[in-house]
């Protein structure tokens, strides 16, 4: 069982103050030795910040309020260290915006996933995943409703005390329900490279592209959000309790009609102090940048947080 609170105040912007909450449950059985099961249940209330990708940059007033609903379980057949895994995982979400007249973006979904995992070695393995979703919007007259299958294939390795990573390839289609749109798809993929010469110091490099509802709300292909992002993520331990973070990311994202994508750029460098297990203070810097065909969607934001951040959480053991 466990809570997140997120509350972010701003001094020169108050309409952007906010308040999100998270709540989750999640459950591990183990059926057999060789059989292991996830039960997950959770409630988020959230706001769209502004700029991200898959929100609606024109957004006036106050930030756009959501709530979310997610349930789900995940069955493993194998142990991590057996020469072969497969899991299967099923899920249902609820979006709900809750102001600024967007309930035309609700919309519930269903996600079936299989997962595949052959260890080559002790530190090589052949990683596969295979997944549905089924989208259906509340709005009647919406013809968003869709059915999206993608199937990719990779690699996951710990070849050294120092490197590690996992790198995916593959391909998605989505079939609009409304035959009168066409479908859209291509190639996807998903890798991440971590890299720590030193143990107290780590490189993240990762890059993937991402399929969002409702950031384009239209017909056809623009009916999704396609972003390509890439970034690096350096951590260094300054002490045992004080961690140094630097990052720069980089994503294209649009709809999916061969159109001039959006540009967005982000630069971030943060001091944390752990004053102990369950308490941090924080200290961030953050520039963000948009680059967009649409007019008056072009933007800077420097943003400076200062915070403390708690973690309270019960496990229930027999």
């Amino acid at each position: 069982m466990a809570y997140e609170a997120d509350i972010e105040r701003f001094f020169a912007l108050s309409s952007e103050n906010h308040l999100n909450q998270k709540s989750s449950v999640v459950g591990n059985v183990d059926i057999s030795r060789r059989m292991q099961s996830i039960v997950k249940s959770s409630l988020q209330s959230g706001t769209d910040s502004r700029g991200e990708i898959g929100t609606r940059l024109g957004a006036s007033g106050a930030p756009n309020r959501w709530r979310q609903h997610d349930a789900g379980v995940e069955l493993t057949l194998g142990r991590r260290i057996a020469k072969a895994q497969i899991g299967v995982g099923y899920n249902v979400v609820g979006q709900r915006y809750l102001n600024n007249d967007q309930q035309s973006r609700d919309y519930d979904q269903r996600n079936l996933r299989l997962s595949g995992r052959y260890n080559l070695g002790s530190k090589y393995s052949i990683i596969t995943n295979l997944s549905g979703a089924w989208t259906d919007y509340l709005d009647a007259v919406s013809t968003l409703d869709s059915r999206e299958y993608a199937a990719l294939v990779g690699v996951q390795w710990e070849a050294t005390a120092k490197t590690s990573g996992k790198v995916s390839f593959g391909l998605r289609h989505r079939d609009l329900h409304d035959p009168s749109q066409p479908s859209n798809g291509g190639f996807t993929w998903d890798a991440s490279v971590k890299w720590a010469p030193k143990s107290y110091s780590q490189f993240t490099a990762y890059s993937s592209r991402a399929v969002s509802e409702g950031g384009f709300i239209g017909t056809g292909a623009n009916s999704v959000t396609i972003s390509d992002t890439t970034g690096l993520i350096w951590r260094h331990g300054l002490s045992e309790r004080t961690t140094l973070e630097a990052s720069v990311e980089r994503s294209l994202s649009g709809a999916d009609d061969g159109g001039e994508d959006d540009e967005r750029r982000s630069y971030g460098a943060g001091l944390r102090y752990r004053l102990n297990r369950w308490v941090e203070v924080f200290g961030n810097w953050n520039f963000r940048s948009n680059s967009s065909p649409t007019a008056g969607s072009d933007f800077e934001a420097t943003q400076f947080f200062i915070g403390i951040e708690t973690r309270l959480d019960h496990a229930f053991k027999r």
